[in-house]
């Protein structure tokens, strides 16, 4: 046996196409060896009836990683373990016609990836046609019974129902939850059920239909199978693209949030242009005459097919490249006189205040204002913006529609934000917000993941000590990697570069809070950057509990 694992990928992947298998090969195995199952297994699909071939090769550590098409999942999973477990072509070749024999599925396939219409397989023996609401279950006998077995009648149904859903795609390094649930929220605010999958869950409308970090492949189609989704709006985040691609064919909005040095070193992202490049993946599922939403940033802008796809900027500022943007007729948002401006069809048209949204905290949040922009232009595709920006209004940044990013809770005299805050930008950000909040006191309470570089983990200590009174450091449960007392100690050198001593380490985050509670001054925020709401939550309800107040 010399295959050490393969992945059927039928999404956009790293690969740049659909419908591919990815194969990584066993270390000690010769290239020879190699070339010859993949003629193998090229030679078995041409004799089936399947034109394939290889996409990619990659070479790294664990083994030679291949990228192959393929038609049919099932039968090209059946002929790659065959091979690997020995058996010879005439003999797979037999034993594969046959099971072509029954397989009306098969046909089926072909037609829909000819005429590039959605699908997902169910199983070899079903197959959703189309997304959500629209989406159509197909098995022999409904196609035998509805369509009297003639794929045609089949494909004309689908054609003239409109098979596909509006798909709303979102990645970048920070802004991408907060995002997401926004569009969520705005779009049940306006009467149609979202479907969403994102880091806390994936959810039908109101109901949580799964529990997690839920933005990868598996996650996605849940959400595009489930009968209810009017709209999907689907968190895309770099663990999911390099583990399995998308988990759609096309998309009608991608939103790039925000790129800067996040996962730097990390499953093979060597720097910013390759974060960048594998983010950039949704661009390649948006369909043609699709929306990119884009910051003002060069290494966003050159992965989109400027021929293809419609682009639209946004940015706090009316900066040049919006400027020269406008000129040419392109779509923009930005801030004018402090209302969210959008700039399209040649003319400016004034939106919302953003002194009176409480989404953005009444201005002070900038990320939030930029996720707001991000939102209002993908809705706008399918939206009135007066329908947007009125279900804007009544959306608040809480623990109930953006639970753990950018909370602000009041506790007797004194405020505690809760963020999920774990790079620069989030840091600078979070911090923004607490000193425009006009405190006596900030007392900030960090920590770090430990598989980033020394480097940004001191980085972090450096921008809590600028903003801080105090700093309290405490550790993540998991230290991915590093021995207890490594990601403090580097948080602490960052501070002391500083000059900053106020420091004190509580490794636990729940001794952490309950320290900067008790001790609270008049007018202070205690900014707490945490994963662990449900850790939290409770420790800070036992506190008000006990000060005979009402619990969060």
């Amino acid at each position: 046996m010399i295959i050490e694992s393969f992945k059927i990928m039928d999404g956009y992947n790293l690969a740049g196409k659909r419908r591919i298998i990815k194969i990584i090969f066993k270390k000690y195995i010769s290239e020879d060896d190699i070339y010859i199952m993949i003629n193998e297994y090229i030679m078995i699909n041409s004799r089936l009836g399947y034109k394939e071939n290889i996409e990619l090769v990659e070479g790294e550590e664990e083994g030679f990683i291949y990228y192959l098409t393929y038609t049919n999942n099932h039968i090209a999973k059946n002929i790659l373990e065959s091979l690997d477990r020995g058996e010879r072509k005439k003999g797979i070749i037999r034993k594969l016609r046959l099971y072509k024999k029954d397989l009306w599925l098969d046909k089926v396939v072909k037609a829909l990836i000819c005429e590039n219409i959605p699908f997902i397989e169910k199983n070899k023996g079903t197959l959703q046609i189309g997304y959500g609401i629209r989406g159509i279950n197909i098995d022999e006998r409904t196609l035998s019974r509805d369509f009297n077995g003639n794929i045609e009648e089949l494909l004309s149904f689908v054609r003239n129902n409109k098979e596909n859903i509006p798909i709303i795609t979102v990645t970048g390094t920070n802004g991408k939850t907060t995002t997401t649930r926004l569009l969520h929220r705005l779009i049940l605010e306006m009467g149609v059920t979202s479907g969403m999958s994102s880091t806390g869950g994936v959810y039908i409308g109101e109901e949580r239909i799964k529990i997690g970090d839920t933005t990868g492949y598996f996650s996605a189609r849940m959400v595009l199978e489930n009968k209810k989704t009017e709209i999907a709006v689907l968190e895309t985040a770099r663990g999911g693209i390099i583990k399995r691609g998308l988990g759609y064919s096309e998309s009608d909005v991608a939103i790039f949030t925000s790129l800067s040095e996040d996962h730097i070193g990390m499953a093979g992202v060597k720097d910013l242009d390759e974060l960048a490049r594998i983010k950039s993946l949704t661009f390649k599922a948006l369909k043609k005459g699709g929306k990119a939403v884009i910051p003002c940033n060069e290494d966003i802008y050159k992965y989109i097919d400027k021929d293809k796809h419609k682009i639209c900027y946004f940015s706090l500022e009316f900066n040049p490249v919006i400027k020269d943007h406008i000129k040419n007729n392109g779509e923009a948002l930005y801030i004018k006189n402090d209302f969210i401006t959008y700039f399209y069809g040649g003319e400016e048209h004034k939106l919302c205040d953003i002194n009176k949204l409480d989404f953005c905290h009444r201005g002070i949040s900038k990320s939030n204002i930029k996720n707001i922009m991000c939102s209002i232009a993908a809705l706008k595709e399918f939206f009135s913006l007066d329908t947007i920006c009125k279900a804007l209004s009544h959306i608040d940044c809480n623990l109930n529609t953006n639970s753990g990013r950018q909370n602000i809770l009041s506790i007797k005299n004194f405020k505690i934000i809760l963020d999920y805050g774990h790079n620069r930008e989030a840091f600078q950000e979070v911090f923004s917000i607490a000193r425009n909040l006009k405190p006596k006191k900030v007392t900030s309470i960090i920590a770090a993941a430990g598989d980033r570089k020394d480097k940004y983990i001191i980085e972090l200590g450096t921008i809590a000590a600028q903003y801080s009174d105090e700093i309290i450091i405490r550790e993540q449960h998991d230290l991915r990697g590093r021995a207890k007392g490594q990601s403090a100690a580097l948080l602490m050198q960052g501070a002391e570069i500083y000059g900053f001593n106020n420091i004190s380490i509580i490794y636990k985050e729940e001794d952490a809070i309950i320290h900067a509670m008790k001790n609270a001054v008049d007018n202070e925020v205690i900014v707490l950057f945490t994963q662990c709401l449900d850790v939290i939550i409770p420790v800070i309800n036992n506190y008000l509990e006990k000060e005979g107040l009402d619990k969060i």
